[in-house]
């Protein structure tokens, strides 16, 4: 996992803003997210799950 990758620090961010919804635990499972060429890709059901686009022309956004 690189560290430096936005995608790592938008999840970072998000993660800790969900940990203060009781409703939601804040975890990540495997079906969130792939590992590809050493980045993390979210996936088509996390994004639905978040609920929004965040503009970044993610891979699998289906808001776009």
């Amino acid at each position: 996992m690189v560290n430096d990758d936005w995608i790592f620090s938008l999840y970072v961010k998000e993660m800790c803003e969900k940990q203060h919804n009781v409703n939601n635990k804040g975890k990540l499972t495997e079906e969130d997210y792939y590992i590809e060429n050493g980045n993390i890709v979210l996936t088509h059901k996390y994004h639905l799950n978040r609920g929004y686009c965040c503009n970044n022309n993610c891979i699998n956004c289906p808001y776009k």
